[in-house]
């Protein structure tokens, strides 16, 4: 399965809405299928951008999966792409540019959209 750096920003917005006390199980985002976002939830978690992941598998795959809250790296990586319009520049920048599309990329050029906006506030 391919990365999606949207799903992960979608599954990153769902886990901060939901996540209280206990871990989430079998979270829905969007129309994404249970596959889809579980493994990106693995990916955040290899990131370290979530504290807890765990899926289950049997024979036919996988059953079910749960997450922890995000971390606090997670959390400012989020805060960094979570305004859509900066997300959408983010991207923008990172496919016309030609530069590969890493989360380091993606977080960096999202941190420069965002000093540039402050830049503007601060005159």
């Amino acid at each position: 399965m391919k990365m999606d750096y949207d799903v992960l920003r979608d599954v990153m917005l769902k886990i901060e809405e939901e996540y209280v006390d206990v871990a989430l199980y079998n979270i829905k985002v969007k129309d994404y299928d249970m596959k889809t976002i579980a493994y990106h939830c693995k990916l955040l978690y290899e990131a370290g951008f979530i504290s807890d992941y765990a899926g289950n598998y049997y024979d036919d795959g996988l059953q079910e999966f749960g997450v922890g809250p995000l971390t606090f790296r997670g959390n400012e990586y989020l805060n960094k792409i979570r305004e859509k319009s900066t997300w959408e520049k983010t991207k923008k920048v990172v496919l016309e540019g030609g530069v590969p599309g890493t989360i380091e990329i993606l977080g960096k050029v999202a941190t420069s959209i965002i000093e540039k906006k402050l830049e503007k506030l601060l005159g």
